[in-house]
């Protein structure tokens, strides 16, 4: 970005002064850069080494085609962690015949080392988006609901503005809806409205989970 700044004033011929002008400003951001890359290092060496991390699994009991499943999932766990560099996370899985496995990975406190476990609390957050999405596939596959035809066919009460809206688009955070607008906005009579066209762009939105819930409801 430095050079392209300083580029026209070249090309203007402002000449030796513009010249060492960009020198000394590109010593100075390549000091800058140097700085963070040692902090960044300095930060990554207080973590311990991703090989390090402990796992624990409890997997007892299951078919050996349970395990494998679950011991990649386990691995891509341990990629994610290891990408984004999260100090831990825990995991499960059922089949549908009731076998279960679960797992612990990294550390519930870097500080001391401290392995974490499946009986450590998470805040939740936006799984709970998940739970909603898993609802609306049980009503679909119960025949209540079609994800792909419009909300308003279902429940004409509810919040929407854009009649073209589907839940499929909801849950896929693609229906143009604001992040966290209130369930029933005053600025829209109450109603949550689009702003691109419905199905084109993905934009995450609480405010349409806020919506699939009081379709769930309904």
């Amino acid at each position: 970005r430095l050079l392209r700044r300083r580029a026209a004033d070249l090309r203007l011929g402002a000449g030796a002064q513009a010249l060492g002008e960009v020198r000394a400003e590109l010593h100075a951001a390549l000091g800058a850069a140097a700085l963070l890359a040692l902090v960044v290092a300095s930060a990554a060496r207080s973590r311990p080494a991703f090989a390090a991390v402990p796992v624990q699994v409890r997997a007892d009991g299951v078919s050996p085609a349970f395990r494998a499943a679950f011991d990649r999932l386990v691995r891509y766990a341990q990629a994610e962690l290891s990408a984004w560099t999260f100090p831990a996370m825990t995991l499960s899985m059922r089949s549908a015949s009731g076998e279960t496995a679960s797992a612990a990975i990294g550390l519930a406190n870097i500080d001391s080392g401290r392995a974490v476990t499946t009986a450590d609390l998470f805040q939740i957050g936006s799984i709970s988006k998940s739970f909603v999405a898993v609802a609306l596939l049980r009503l679909a596959d119960a025949g209540k609901i079609d994800l792909d035809r419009p909300i308003l066919q279902f429940a004409s009460d509810m919040p929407i503005e854009d009649k073209r809206v589907t839940t499929a688009q909801v849950i896929n955070h693609a229906a143009g809806f604001p992040g966290n607008a209130p369930p029933f906005p005053r600025e829209t009579a109450g109603k949550l409205w689009s702003a691109t066209v419905p199905g084109e762009n993905f934009h995450y939105s609480n405010s349409g989970y806020d919506a699939l819930a009081l379709l769930i409801q309904r």
